[in-house]
């Protein structure tokens, strides 16, 4: 916990480019709560970086930097909403407890803002600046609702009103899209208690002040600015239905490839989709359709993607060193260790391919831009199918054009980090718990469909020292 006297004057924050809902609620808790603390934290401009922070708190004091959710530093963990809330002592406050239990475990419908962000950040195409601060008034709404407990307004309307008013407007006119949005909308309803859900939050937005203070039956946000906030979001998500479907069409005729598996003692055959599109959509279609593995192809930029479906007790770990293996430079292939792979670190320099949180492997992505990877898709694929079992793993290893060495002090399965059930798997958001990938995962890239972010403050320079391995690309 912070000191009492301790006091910093805020000149810039720093967020993972593939910042989530979680990293702006942090801020808003310094702005709420530690203003005096944190000195024109409400005004310092965000700067993106791709990579993790370097540096310790002192450092970053001294310069004035304030890193969220970028590995290091007081608030650089995974959840630094929660870092935040502890660091003020603010973690057992009524009215957020709330807010920090559904961010870390919430479920509900797909307009819960943690779900809901990642369309509006897809919509604003790659600006985070109208985003952000959407977002934000929704988070102010939240804590000022649940500290104050503002009465209602009597012109408030609902979810549902707010989404045929849109209809009559003729936003939304695809009748498969809007049947989606209509059932979103009766989830959010039924999960109102959940405060980050965008049906909570439309009536935090029309509570309006006691009437000892003013008789006036006006919430604190004009209506009008309301019911935009409102379209722009459901709208963002509209869009996102509309291309969903479309790639659905894309992937529904494509021949899966069966990838031999064995987890624990339980031998399937899991189904690999491969499929080119500049539809960010086309993944999550093929899983919906039962797809458990998705290799996906941008043609304009040539970036690949390799993304899971909930298979419990999945593990990537070996598909990513087998891929880094493939990476490596002929002549170094011989002086690589098994156990060393996987990490697409610099000290090998494949750093063009990254792990993600989920476990899903990227050539670049939108948010982190890469150079293109030369190996064949038709490569990968049969890496994809020997990656998951050990007798298949075990001859992919041994092929005479690769002869990768197993040692014996960790030989056999131990040594390959073959998959294993963990007991922890589906957590109940749509993503599979990686068994044994945290050695390898970084925290970049949360959500796919996001567009890549552009500078939208031109006059903050950044520090070399504030990423590792990858320069910052973007401020804001």
């Amino acid at each position: 916990m912070l000191s009492e006297k301790f006091v910093l004057t805020v000149s810039r924050l720093v967020m993972p480019i593939g910042f989530a809902v979680e990293n702006l609620v942090a801020r808003m808790l310094l702005m709420w709560y530690a203003f005096d603390r944190f000195v024109g934290v409400d005004k310092a401009p965000i700067m993106f970086s791709q990579g993790e922070v370097i540096g310790v708190d002192a450092t970053f004091d001294a310069d004035g930097e304030v890193p969220i959710g970028c590995g290091q530093g007081r608030f650089g963990t995974e959840h630094p909403a929660i870092s935040v809330a502890k660091e003020l002592g603010i973690q057992d406050n009524a009215e957020l407890l709330p807010l920090l239990g559904f961010l870390k475990n919430g479920t509900g419908s797909e307009l819960r803002l943690q779900v809901l962000f990642k369309s509006v950040r897809r919509k604003v195409n790659g600006d985070p600046k109208t985003c952000i601060q959407v977002m934000s008034i929704f988070i102010d709404a939240i804590i000022m609702n649940a500290r104050y407990n503002p009465v209602a307004c009597q012109k408030e309307l609902s979810l549902e009103e707010v989404f045929q008013g849109l209809i009559k407007r003729k936003k939304f006119t695809d009748k498969r899209a809007c049947a989606h949005l209509q059932k979103q909308i009766e989830l959010s309803l039924a999960n109102s208690k959940d405060v980050t859900e965008l049906n909570h939050v439309l009536m935090a937005l029309f509570r309006r002040r006691d009437k000892t203070v003013t008789t006036a039956d006006v919430p604190l946000y004009k209506e009008a600015d309301i019911l935009e906030w409102m379209e722009f979001v459901l709208t963002a998500y509209y869009q996102q239905q509309i291309d969903f479907g479309k790639a659905l069409e894309e992937v529904r005729d494509l021949e899966p490839v069966m990838v031999p598996t064995l987890i624990g003692k339980s031998r399937f055959k899991m189904k690999l989709i491969t499929v080119s599109s500049e539809n960010d959509q086309v993944a999550k279609a093929a899983r919906s359709l039962g797809a458990d593995i998705v290799l996906h192809r941008e043609p304009m930029s040539l970036r690949r993607h390799i993304s899971f479906g909930p298979v419990r007790g999945l593990s990537s770990q070996n598909l990513a060193k087998m891929i880094e293996w493939m990476e490596v430079p002929k002549k170094m292939k011989s002086r690589v260790k098994w156990a060393d792979l996987g990490s697409f670190d610099k000290s090998r320099g494949i750093t063009w391919w990254h792990v993600d949180r989920n476990g899903n492997l990227h050539n670049g992505t939108k948010y982190r831009p890469q150079p293109e990877s030369m190996i064949a898709d038709s490569s990968i694929v049969d890496a994809i199918q020997h990656a998951f079992h050990f007798e298949e793993l075990k001859f992919w290893c041994n092929h005479p054009d690769r002869k990768i060495r197993i040692s014996a002090r960790t030989e056999g399965k131990k040594q390959l980090a073959l998959p294993q059930p963990n007991g922890n798997n589906g957590n109940g958001n749509g993503h599979h718990e990686v068994a044994g990938i945290n050695a390898v995962a970084t925290a970049f890239d949360k959500a796919l469909e996001s567009k890549a972010v552009r500078d939208v403050v031109k006059d903050v320079k950044p520090k070399r020292r504030v990423s590792k391995g990858d320069k910052v690309v973007s401020r804001a």
